[in-house]
């Protein structure tokens, strides 16, 4: 849940001098594990030299050791010890390691079954390779005559090249009469006929199921093959038509909780009493949540008591665990929150535009961005009231129950687009206390449930604009759990929301705008009644309207332009007036929004006072009175 790169990186110049310390080492090792290669598996070395990163690096944690990043989202594979957590990992396998069995008269169904590993095992097929430590600590718990290992990504192929001893590996390997199979760039879509050349070498009747990481082509391999349980002779070989699920719901990063399969779980109705008050307080405050989770039946992620005895979620299919432990990552989160909070602040992305950088509202931009800056980096702690937060997850809801518990938030906005998760959340989170105080405080707690995101920007709009459009400047934003989906969502919304803050009004716009429309007046421009009764039924209404912008397409419409000139209203925008003047085309009217008086200067190329006084400027208020005296008469629009 918690793994992002701010939690393991330090400070800028510790940090540089982290990984300036671990350069060196990385490029030794780099080149002896090339040079390994060329020896051992001279097949891979192309694959070393030849492939560009696209997803995954490798950066230095503050315990000074490499872990996996996606340079993407900032998500990070491993805790901020890698070898200790692995290890601890190749521990939990030995103890309990998932097991098929290839041939039997009763096949034990599809659900996951576990052993102690034996000292000895014939064969173990390992999805996900990371930085590779699994390998070396596991052959040297287990003599396994046949190990063949699966990695999508060939990013983690050159992650683990910079941080793993394959020389070591190699050498423990034949030491142990290991066979190695490195199936890279491989997805498992080869898994039956792989099957087919591994089981006629087997004496065993087990085969054992080691996963290092979630994936989902590689899980859906791995479901395949337990639903094959007992069987794999027969499905070894045969015809597999696998795709990868691509469900929001199914989503789980690649080194979620219960990685390799073998935690014991139990169903859970968690806390009976705490989820019949919420029902009632959501009855009472929000009946149309309370009767979507009347009708809801949970599908992908059920409520679970975990190995460890504590509250989880857990996807049946892809046999995951959503947390590792749901009170120590909800704390953590909002501490980190905290003292990290984050908020866009359109300020700092305005940059005044060469014809407005005399406007009083940049100048002053100009002057206050250094000090916005500043404090930025000062790390500036949540305040104790927060006017406006936007919390896109609510997993169990612990998170939101901790931090509304520690700060008055005036305007909460809650996006869960899973509503397995929220169902969850009522027999774990006391909702009804978050909702009775929010109530008795007057603050405002909007519910945003299920969808996939792609509406956020319009929904949130409509509550933004109840409370006033300007608290979007001051509004925190918190995610507490990673999906791509969700991400882009989130991402999406933030580009929308500083789009509507970079065009809100400030003091320039607003002056102009009012002196322009007393000019507009003053010279009794023409404005669009609102009531269109008066000619919606005029003749006029059914002759069609050509609309022109510029652009090199304009070019192939000239001649269309020109033959159907008389039979339509023509109405060109912006520049494109300038280039209907020099094929002797006049339109109708001419459209111009920009306040600004570069509307003037560019109209003005066409050098012909006569050809723009017969054509009508349809525009806004706010036009500018000079552009405005170069045409006939003006529609404007309020």
């Amino acid at each position: 849940m918690l793994k992002f790169i701010n939690y393991q990186v330090a400070e800028d110049s510790q940090q540089h001098d982290t990984e300036q310390a671990l350069s060196v080492s990385i490029q030794q090792q780099f080149t002896a594990n090339l040079e390994a290669f060329k020896h051992f598996m001279p097949s891979v070395v192309p694959m070393i030299e030849q492939h560009q990163v696209q997803q995954y690096s490798v950066f230095a944690t503050t315990a000074a050791q490499l872990n996996i990043v996606d340079f993407a989202t900032g998500r990070v594979w491993y805790s901020a010890q890698p070898q200790q957590e692995v290890q601890q990992e190749v521990e939990a396998f030995c103890a309990a390691a998932p097991y098929l069995m290839i041939e039997t008269a009763n096949p034990p169904g599809e659900a996951w079954s576990d052993e102690s590993l034996p000292l000895s095992a014939e064969a173990v097929l390992m999805f996900g390779l990371g930085f590779g430590f699994q390998l070396t600590e596991l052959l040297q718990n287990c003599r396994v005559n046949y190990l063949v290992l699966y990695e999508p990504d060939l990013d983690i192929l050159l992650c683990s090249v910079q941080s793993f001893d394959w020389q070591a590996l190699f050498e423990l390997a034949e030491a142990r009469g290991t066979q190695l199979f490195l199936q890279l760039g491989n997805d498992g879509h080869t898994i039956s006929e792989d099957l087919a050349e591994l089981l006629p070498l087997l004496q065993s009747d087990r085969l054992y199921i080691y996963r290092h990481r979630f994936h989902p082509m590689l899980d859906e391999v791995i479901h395949s093959l337990w639903q094959h349980n007992g069987k794999l002779r027969q499905f070894a070989g045969s015809n597999q038509n696998l795709l990868p699920s691509t469900s929001f719901y199914d989503y789980v990063a690649e080194r979620n909780a219960g990685v390799l399969g073998n935690c014991d779980i139990s169903s859970s109705n968690g806390d009976e009493q705490r989820y019949q008050r919420n029902l009632d307080v959501l009855a009472k405050f929000y009946p149309a949540v309370f009767k979507a989770i009347q009708q809801h039946s949970s599908d992908s992620w059920k409520l679970v008591t975990d190995h460890q005895h504590r509250i989880n979620l857990w996807h049946p299919r892809r046999n995951a665990l959503f947390h590792e432990n749901m009170e120590l990552e909800a704390a953590t989160l909002v501490n980190y929150f905290i003292h990290h909070p984050y908020k866009d602040d359109v300020l700092l992305a305005q940059q005044s535009l060469g014809k407005l950088k005399h406007y009083i509202h940049f100048c002053h931009v100009n002057q206050v961005q250094p000090l916005i800056n500043e404090q930025l980096q000062g790390q500036s702690i949540l305040p104790e009231e927060v006017d406006s937060l936007i919390i896109f997850g609510v997993g169990l809801g612990r998170h939101i129950e901790l931090l509304t518990a520690e700060r008055k938030i005036r305007n909460l906005y809650i996006c869960e687009p899973n509503l397995d998760f929220f169902a969850a959340s009522l027999r774990v989170t006391d909702w009804a206390a978050i909702l009775e105080r929010a109530d008795q405080q007057e603050c405002r707690i909007y519910l945003n449930l299920g969808g996939d995101g792609s509406t956020y920007f319009y929904d949130l709009m409509a509550q933004f604009y109840q409370v006033g459009a300007y608290s979007i400047a001051n509004t925190y934003m918190l995610s507490s759990y990673f999906n791509h989906n969700m991400q882009k969502s989130i991402s999406d919304l933030r580009s929308e929301l500083r789009v509507v803050l970079a065009l809100g009004e400030y003091f320039d716009h607003a002056r102009y705008g009012v002196a322009h429309t007393y000019n507009s007046i003053a010279q009794q421009h023409k404005f669009l009644k609102e009531d269109r009764r008066c000619y919606r039924d005029l003749p006029l209404m059914e002759i069609p309207v050509f609309i022109v912008g510029n652009g090199p397409s304009l070019d192939d419409c000239i001649e269309y332009l020109k033959e159907y000139r008389d039979q339509v209203i023509l109405i060109s925008c912006g520049t494109a007036l300038s280039s209907l003047y020099k094929q002797g085309i006049k339109p109708d009217f001419h459209a111009e929004i920009e306040q600004n008086r570069s509307t003037y200067n560019w109209i003005t190329q066409v050098d012909d006072p006569a050809y723009l006084k017969d054509i009508w400027l349809m525009s806004v208020n706010g036009i500018h009175p000079d552009t405005a005296t170069l045409f006939k008469d003006v529609v404007a629009l309020l």
